[in-house]
């Protein structure tokens, strides 16, 4: 360069050679910032790598426990379907009631918590009507908040009617209805139950979603009811339903729909008290262990046990010493028993004086002689419904699927 430089005046020679220098030292600078930036640039790419590599690992140990539970499911009481149903879960997060203003005691769903003192709205004569308008007033004032009705109860407009009366907001009440599935059957099972709980939130008109919705029957059977649970399962990833469940579904039908569509029920809502069969009582454990919460209905045996002129004896005598023992009504002995066993309950009242005391169960134990004791002493007379028999839910039932055996109307 020098030599060929030689060839140039001096002057030019100098500036050639001051603009030469300049560009090495740009070219070296360049060079030092390029060499500082390797460590993290390589770095980052190994972070990344070991990232991805963990992911997969992670996928295919997911997939393994999945075709784990799957094999699993078959059998009611595998351990693996405790964790299978833990990670199934349908539909967007909703996470809108809050409950702010309740202080009482919760039972605990997939998505959320729930009341676990409820209120029914069905099976008496003032379950309809002003009457129901007035009676859900009293309870949201006293501090309820679930309320508990369904398609087939016909009292959505006078439920809705008191809590937007009530003065609280949407969020602090808990709704759970139910479809009736006579209004559905038939052709396009799923898109009517979609509508059906369109159609309900107009019907209350409080809001634009509804806390839990169940399937109150599986009457129709299985093809039928797992449409239906579809349509469900949609209406909640549309964000209008936040938790989706059943009512009078056994351990087998629970299964059905979770083989059939991979999404398993939040809640179970079936007959549950003392006086249950062991059958169903073994129904509520397996729940609990899968994750599935159960809601009991019939805790203090139905408004038309308190009206039977049969029943001439009233509560059992075992039951009414332990109202003694307790320092508490029959009735809240009764609803803690179930509490107890981490079951909500929706006792329905007209009078303000009973609903105050569903609402405000104290807090004991009862002991294992206790319940034993109570629940030998079998139902009082009147307790079942004489139009479905001695007992609404026989032993039997509990094992026999989609036979239509145990279809009723709470």
């Amino acid at each position: 360069l020098n030599s060929f430089l030689l060839g140039f005046d001096t002057p030019l020679r100098t500036n050639i050679n001051s603009q030469l220098k300049t560009m090495v030292q740009v070219k070296r600078s360049v060079s030092k910032r390029r060499r500082s930036l390797v460590v993290p640039t390589l770095a980052f790419a190994v972070f990344i790598f070991l990232l991805v590599l963990q992911g997969s690992r992670l996928q295919k140990l997911q997939d393994a426990k999945l075709q784990g539970a799957k094999k699993n499911d078959k059998d009611p009481n595998a351990i693996g379907l405790v964790n299978f149903s833990k990670r199934i879960r349908a539909g967007s997060s909703i996470t809108k009631t809050t409950l702010s203003s309740y202080n009482g005691e919760t039972v605990t769903l997939r998505s959320a918590l729930m009341p676990a003192v409820g209120y029914g709205t069905c099976c008496r004569p003032s379950a309809k009507g002003e009457a129901i308008y007035r009676s859900t007033l009293l309870y949201l004032k006293n501090g309820g908040r679930l309320i508990d009705t369904a398609m087939s109860y016909g009292n959505h407009a006078e439920i809705g009617k008191a809590i937007r009366e009530s003065g609280l907001s949407r969020h602090e009440i808990w709704i759970t209805s139910k479809i009736d599935v006579n209004r559905i059957k038939g052709k396009e099972a799923l898109k009517k139950t979609v509508k059906a709980v369109k159609d309900t939130l107009r019907e209350l008109n409080v809001g634009d979603y509804m806390d839990l919705f169940l399937i109150h029957s599986q009457k129709l059977g299985k093809e039928e009811t797992i449409q239906i649970w579809k349509g469900l399962i949609d209406a909640q990833k549309l964000g209008i339903v936040r938790a989706i469940g059943v009512s009078n579904f056994n351990q087998r039908e629970i299964l059905d729909l979770l083989e059939a569509t991979g999404v398993m029920p939040e809640l179970n809502q079936i007959q549950f008290h003392p006086w249950t069969t062991p059958e169903w009582k073994a129904l509520v454990k397996w729940q609990n262990q899968n994750d599935i919460a159960t809601t009991a209905y019939t805790s203090l045996g139905g408004s038309r046990f308190h009206r039977s002129k049969t029943n001439t004896k009233g509560w059992p005598t075992i039951l009414t010493e332990l109202a003694s023992k307790y320092s508490v009504t029959e009735a809240q002995v009764l609803l803690r028993w179930a509490l107890l066993q981490n079951v909500a309950v929706i006792p329905g009242a007209t009078s303000e004086e009973h609903i105050r005391e569903n609402l405000n169960v104290p807090k004991f134990d009862l002991s294992e002689k206790d319940s034993m004791e109570l629940e030998k002493a079998g139902a009082p007379k009147a307790w079942w419904d004489p139009k479905r028999g001695p007992v609404k839910y026989l032993a039997e039932e509990a094992g026999k699927a989609w036979e239509g055996i145990h279809t009723v109307h709470n």
